[in-house]
């Protein structure tokens, strides 16, 4: 959905940020997905499903616990606890700037905010509120728990114990009184809550009991007047709309087919001992060759399937460069008509150039960093002791990915505002 919205300038302050919880966030998306697998893989484990040594096993156990500690409490929760305060802390000063632009007059009404910038006039403090229920449900509890084990022989402690739990309780009761209070702004007073006009090419729209329904991609491109306007629009156009296609089947294939080959890879391997105390099942020798070949197969699929997304990711980073250039080279041309609407709204959507490539190198970054973190809180046992000099590689490629990732956030954020604002007004209808 494209709205005749405008990008307001924000101070860097309020960018970085944005940019902090939005990495938080993400990265504690990564840590969730990242412990469900381990997790998978640590029941695996305590069956016996997997067929490795016992001293290897007794290593891996031990260094999935670790990784579920480590990327669980300190991942997801410690990650999302943090990601809390930044999130109220950009919303103040986004609002702020909005109600500064107001009363200065930069900000008209007949152009209200982007999406993720309105988010701020009538947001309340969300971060504040999630972290002040736990605390209002942890207080009472740490507070009970410090009464009836309340012990005259260490004082100090029992003290500490309750004088916290007293201080977690109070502080959550104050925090959800100010996430509750109304508060006034010049930005909400002078925009409310009310949808911004769509963009009149934005097919499938229709505003239904106060929320709007669009059409998704696929069903767009269906329509019988993206079909002609893809027609009639320059061969550059047409051609990479086509790379864009193949790159899309490409990637969505290669996903099915790593999560199958996993799938298969962890039935045969389950087949053959579905148990700890079961005994490994023995077959025929035409039947022991094929789930061999099976389980190899899987797993040389999975390497290809990850190559192949990796390859797809960039070829669709490049097909959005290329995709801008040409876009901007026909609004410079006064006779152009307008391109099709869903590559143009592609571009729309865009806040910086690369934005899906660098989120990808986001999830690799901080997949490498937690295991290379894990790898190094448990190097010397046994296997992980033998590739002690891997982990300091993963935690340096990590560490990397996530400075290309904010690199790729700033880059060029300005003038693919003014882009994104100039093809607006180049292509009103």
């Amino acid at each position: 959905m494209v709205e005749l919205t405008r990008t307001y300038p924000m101070p860097l302050h309020v960018m970085v940020l944005r940019y902090v919880t939005t990495l938080l966030v993400r990265t504690a998306a990564v840590c969730g997905a990242l412990f469900l697998v381990v997790l998978v893989l640590g029941l695996a484990l305590e069956e016996d499903a997997l067929p490795v040594a016992p001293e290897v096993a007794s290593g891996l156990d031990a260094f999935l616990r670790m990784f579920m500690g480590v990327v669980g409490l300190g991942g997801i929760f410690g990650v999302l606890a943090i990601a809390a305060i930044a999130h109220d802390l950009y919303r103040r000063e986004q609002r702020s700037t909005l109600d500064a632009l107001v009363d200065d007059g930069i900000a008209i009404k007949e152009w209200p905010p982007v999406r993720w910038q309105r988010e701020a006039i009538g947001d309340s403090l969300r971060g504040t509120m999630i972290l002040s229920f736990f605390g209002v449900v942890l207080g009472p509890i740490a507070l009970l728990a410090g009464i009836f084990t309340f012990d005259g022989s260490d004082l100090g402690f029992s003290l500490g114990t309750l004088g916290v739990a007293l201080v977690i309780t109070a502080a959550s009761v104050l925090g959800i009184r100010s996430a509750l209070r109304k508060t006034t702004s010049s930005a909400r007073t002078l925009w409310g809550e009310a949808w911004p006009e769509l963009h009149r090419l934005e097919p499938g729209r229709k505003y239904s009991d106060g929320g709007l329904q669009t059409l998704n991609k696929r069903e767009r491109a269906r329509t019988a007047r993206a079909k002609a306007r893809l027609e009639a629009a320059p061969p550059e156009l047409v051609r990479l709309d086509r790379i864009d296609g193949v790159a899309a089947t490409v990637m969505n294939t290669a996903a099915v087919v790593l999560g199958l080959c996993a799938a298969v890879v962890a039935l045969l391997t389950l087949v053959r001992k579905p148990c700890r105390n079961c005994e490994e099942r023995s077959f025929g020798e035409t039947t022991e060759g094929l789930i061999d070949v099976a389980i190899l197969a899987g797993a040389v699929l999975l390497l290809v399937g990850l190559v192949v997304l990796v390859l797809g990711t960039a070829l669709e980073g490049w097909v959005t460069l290329r995709l801008r250039s040409t876009v901007l080279g026909m609004a410079a041309d006064p006779a152009s008509e307008a391109p099709p609407w869903f590559l143009l709204r592609r571009l729309l959507l865009e806040e910086t150039p690369l934005e899906s490539l660098t989120g990808h190198l986001h999830t690799v970054g901080a997949t490498c960093l937690a295991f290379g973190i894990v790898g190094t809180l448990t190097g010397d046992v046994y296997p992980f002791d033998e590739w002690s000099a891997l982990f300091p590689v993963l935690n340096t490629i990590g560490s990397i990915l996530l400075l290309f990732h904010a690199s790729g956030w700033f880059w060029n954020r300005e003038p693919t505002r003014l882009q994104n604002e100039a093809l607006l007004v180049r292509w009103p209808e």
